[in-house]
């Protein structure tokens, strides 16, 4: 998804690091959750930018944690090294085409099958609510930031993803539907 915005000038320099830098875009989920999150940040040495829409003015900033309403994610998500995400289609091919792993938290079934399909390429880590609320984020931050496979895996998927068309692809499929229903003679596409 490639949303509005630009990024402003205080997430950029706040950015502007040699500190692991971490995206956090856990933007509908449960208030109580998205504080474990941002307790376990607030405790490490890394950078996190921590986008807080629907939760606006429950968190504040702190030295290491920049909070912000609304970020576009296609633009931050490249100047970062982890997104912590819910696992949803957009963010998921967003990360993809940043190229940086995720840790993900899914809420339904489709992110759970993104995260999962993540977890087996190698690049990312799908965990539960319940891991989170029993303290296991920061482990699993520190093996996605060190253990330098999780990029070289999500890398490879970004090579994948750049020579694909998916919106070429999806008019296609859709053609080929309508065309193969139309030739069916009891079926009607209204």
């Amino acid at each position: 998804a490639r949303l509005f915005g630009e990024v402003p000038a205080d997430v950029r320099a706040f950015l502007n690091t040699d500190k692991p830098k971490i995206y956090v875009a856990m933007t509908s989920g449960r208030v109580e959750d998205l504080k474990r999150v941002f307790d376990t940040l607030v405790k490490m040495d890394i950078r996190a930018v921590f986008c807080s829409l629907v939760h606006s003015g429950k968190f504040k900033s702190t030295e290491n944690i920049l909070v912000s309403d609304f970020l576009p994610s296609h633009l931050i998500m490249p100047m970062c090294d982890l997104a912590i995400i819910y696992g949803g289609q957009g963010s998921v091919q967003t990360a993809i085409a940043s190229g940086i792993p995720i840790i993900g938290f899914p809420l339904q079934g489709e992110q759970n099958f993104n995260l999962k399909q993540m977890e087996r390429h190698g690049s990312g880590i799908c965990m539960s609510l319940r891991s989170l609320r029993k303290g296991h984020l920061h482990d699993a931050i520190n093996k996605v930031l060190n253990d330098k496979r999780y990029k070289q895996a999500m890398e490879q998927l970004q090579v994948w993803q750049s020579k694909r068309d998916g919106a070429l692809e999806v008019a296609k499929a859709v053609r080929e539907l309508i065309s193969s229903r139309e030739q069916q003679p009891d079926c009607h596409i209204a």
